[in-house]
This record gives C-alpha cells, structure tokens and sequence, in this order.
C-alpha cells in the first residue's frame, strides 16, 4: 500500500473522470424552513468533471457539469501554462479570464520567486519524499484487505490490486495520536525530509535575504516585508549564518517540528475528552469513512471510490442528521502522451484583476439561468435575519414586545434570549446566559452589574425581578450576544439583526 501511494507521486501526464456527489439525510418531522430549503436545492448534487486532461503540471483541461434538482450547470476550464486560466460557465455572458502573468506578459518577482521553487520542488521530487514520510508512518486501520481481481477503466479491462479499508469517528484520535508518534520517533527519516527540502528552499531563498529583497506577497501583512535588515538588525547576520549551516539549521528545524508535533498530539488527546456534543457526535460510530481502491500492476491507482458520512454538528436539531460525500474517479493515459483541449476566451472576455472586482462578475450572470437562481438563493440565505420588537410605555406594556423605563429599554429576558437561540439558567437570583458564540453573561436580580467572559461591566440599568420574569436592559444584553441594535422612533419600534451562526 506504501508503495503505490508513493508511487502516484510520479504523475507528469494523465486523463481523469471524476464524481464528487452529496447526500443529505434528514428527519422530515424536525426540518426547519432554512434547511428544507437547503435541502431541496443541493440534496444529492453530483459535480461531474467527466474530462480532465493533464498535459503537464501547469497545462490541462477539464470539462464538465454540476447538477441540482433544478437542472445541470456544465462547464469548462482550461490552464495554458503559465500564461492565463480561462472558465466557461452556462449561465456567465462571457468567459472568465484568470492572468497568471503581469499585463506585459511579465512575472511578478513573487511568482518568479515561487515558479523557481516550485521547479526545483518537483525536479527534486519533494512530493514524493514528504508522501513517503507519511505513509511509512501511517497506521493500519482495524479493517483493510487486499486481493486481486479486475476492474472496467474507461472501457478497458484492467488486472489491479484491491485495497478495501473502512473506519469510523472512534478510530481516528487512537489513529492521529499513533501517526503524530510514530513521526516524532522517526528521526532519521524526518530528518532526511528537511535536509531535502533545505536543499530546495535555501539556495533559491538565500540571495532575495541577503539583498533584503524578498517580494512582499512572501511576507504578508509582516513588518519584515519591508526591509529585512533594517527590522532584525545585527540579528540578521546570524540568522543567515545559522540558516547557511546546512546540519544546524536541520537539527533546529526538526526540533522545532518535533515540538510543534508534541503540542498537536496533546491537543489532540485534549480535544477528544472535550464533553462538547459536537467534538462527541464527530469522533462517535456515526462518522463513517469507507475507501475501495484499485492499482493496476504497476501500483499506479487507476479507480478509487470514497466515502465518508458526517452526522450533523448539531444534533440534527434542524432536522439533517447526517451529511454523505462519495468522491469516485477513473484515471488512464498516465505518463502518456495527452493533449489538453484548448478554450478560447472570445473576443470580450471578463478578465479578472486588473481594476475589476469579482463583484462586478455577478452583473454578466444571467439572472433566468440556474446559476443566477443559485446565486440569489445564496444572497437570501446569507442576508441577516432581523427581528422587529415592538417598544411600548411602561404604563401600556403587557408583556409584550420591550419597553421604557427610566430611559432605558427593557425586555424579558426568556423573550430575548428565544430570538437569539441563548440558553439561560436561573439559580436563586443569578443568571447566567450563554449566546450561540459561547459568549457567557452573568446577571443579577436588582445590579446594573453584568460579568461578560469574566470581564465586569456597568450596564445602562438593573436586572428587574417581575414574579417568575426577569426584565434585562436589552440593548447592553443584544449587543454581547452580537447584535446590532436600531430603533425606529416614527414606528415605535427596536430592530434586532441577529448574529449569524
């Protein structure tokens, strides 16, 4: 198995089909209206790339369609190398055009810097050594067998080896934590890994450090970007002495990595004695990953199918209890001659980048196609939900809706905490409230004092006890739970725009 994982490391040529399909399962008696929705417009899509042809690494193209119970969106792609990335897309005016190149036909000293790398990357056959890491490190699951037989690929009859493995949510901490130590004891080869990749990055890297010209997009958002030698001073020279150290700077690389793995391997144990329902539902018997592949004799994958079912976060409290992906695809021509299909742009075609905003592509989406129906699906989901309260006197309130007193705005808080999904708990005269952020408000009836995550705040008035109700100031509560809070004073009333969950 090592060695035909390994072995798919070598692929420079192929053809490829590929299948990514979803399923929803779900309770129809607990189905909210959000996600019934949901689930009438993506339940069982397929996106079905029925063409890929790799020429090379940065030469290939691909056809193919998604489709929803509404219909079927094809489209098409092509990357010339390293000049552009074209997309046709049914339901766009125009195709879309992705330069990879400086309008003068130029490279950026970015992409010149990480085309360099990368070549030397693959010249050097990094992915291969980094696979071969790995998987020599990987732990069996409980179930996996081998035998051997035939498949159908792409109408020809292939002798493979089959590879038959399935494991649920229980295995994958034993599974993580058994990788993450076999790597930590792994020395020798891991440090063989760094020591390749030292010799890819560092004679390509070392000229731009000592020049302090390193392009910016390597850096981001980093003070460093500007000048490497004015930010760490005299540090400079021996960071450099100590990076050109080949040994040295291996062995501080493999320490640090051998750290940073300790650290994972506690969160990890950590994270899975987590009583968070979501964490337990996730790392229970309900997820599923089941994985068919077959390798043809000489260990190269030509067929795989892989499924993985996810129960829902949540419970199911919106009524989908589970989500099913199945990914399967076919692959021939491997290291043969192919030719991927050229797509030409048109005359107009929408190129992104230079002045023009993504933003601006939604205008040459026509809105009558299916995928202009999708994308105003996509804007009514994710417009905020708002809740109009009605603001009455203290004399006319009945409980209903918020009211006035002393200057502030008041409201019960069982009503509030139901529009914003909070759970409260009352014991005595405390309250303590937890938002859908997990942001965690402490109360008391008669203090304007509230503790928010263990920070103490003044609130504009006191917690107010009305037999079995407590009234709450509702813009200091609305505002820690993330609302934003407006009031409309022409018609009396306070608007709730609720956070997003």
């Amino acid at each position: 198995m090592n060695r035909a994982l390994v072995a798919g490391m070598d692929t420079n040529s192929m053809q490829q089909s590929v299948t990514v399909s979803l399923h929803m399962k779900a309770d129809p008696f607990k189905l909210s209206e959000e996600a019934k929705a949901m689930i009438e417009l993506w339940n069982d899509a397929k996106l079905d790339i029925r063409s890929m042809k790799m020429e090379s690494w940065d030469r290939m193209s691909l056809q193919g369609q998604l489709t929803l119970a509404k219909g079927v969106i094809p489209f098409q792609a092509y990357m010339s190398g390293e000049e552009r990335l074209v997309l046709k897309v049914e339901g766009l005016s125009r195709a879309i055009v992705i330069p990879l190149t400086e309008p003068d036909g130029s490279t950026t000293a970015f992409t010149a810097l990480t085309d360099k790398l990368q070549k030397e990357y693959q010249a050097k056959g990094i992915d291969k050594s980094m696979a071969s890491l790995i998987v020599s490190n990987l732990p069996n699951p409980k179930t996996i067998k081998v035998t051997s037989g035939s498949e159908t690929i792409h109408n020809e009859n292939v002798n493979v080896y089959k590879l038959e493995t399935s494991l649920d949510g229980t295995e994958l901490v034993p599974l993580a934590k058994t990788f993450i130590r076999n790597l930590t004891k792994d020395d020798d080869n891991f440090k063989r890994f760094i020591g390749e990749l030292y010799d890819v990055l560092w004679p390509v890297l070392k000229p731009y450090l000592e020049k302090d010209a390193m392009p910016s997009a390597m850096l981001p958002e980093s003070p460093l970007g500007a000048s490497l030698g004015d930010k760490l001073g005299g540090l400079k020279e021996s960071l450099m002495e100590a990076a050109s150290d080949k040994e040295l700077a291996v062995d501080i690389i493999h320490n640090t990595a051998k750290q940073i793995l300790y650290f994972a391997l506690i969160g990890i144990d950590s994270a899975s004695r987590s009583e968070e329902p979501a964490i337990q539902t996730m790392l229970s018997k309900q997820t599923q990953v089941k994985a068919r592949l077959a390798f043809d004799q000489s260990l190269n994958l030509r067929k795989s199918d892989l499924e993985l079912t996810i129960p829902a976060p949540d419970g199911g409290k919106e009524g989908i209890t589970a989500i099913q992906f199945n990914v399967q695809s076919e692959t021939w021509d491997r290291n043969k001659p192919v030719k991927a299909d050229v797509l030409d742009a048109g005359q107009t075609p929408f190129v992104m980048g230079q002045g023009r905003s993504p933003f601006e592509l939604l205008e040459e989406v026509d809105p009558e196609s299916l995928l202009g129906q999708l994308i105003a699906f996509e804007k009514k989901q994710n417009e905020p939900k708002v809740v109009n309260i009605p603001l009455h006197s203290l004399e006319q309130y009945a409980p209903d809706g918020a009211y006035m007193r002393d200057g502030v705005s008041y409201i019960p808080l069982d009503e509030l905490a139901s529009y914003l999904d909070a759970d409260v708990v009352y014991k005595d005269d405390s309250i303590t409230i937890t938002g859908i952020w997990d942001t965690i408000i402490e109360l008391a009836s008669g203090s304007s004092e509230a503790i928010v995550d263990g920070e103490a705040y003044e609130m504009d008035g006191v917690v107010i006890k009305q037999g079995e109700r407590y009234d709450v100031p509702l813009r200091f509560v609305a505002e820690q739970l993330y609302c934003e809070v407006f009031y409309d004073a022409d018609q009396e009333m306070i608007e709730l725009v609720l956070p997003e969950d």
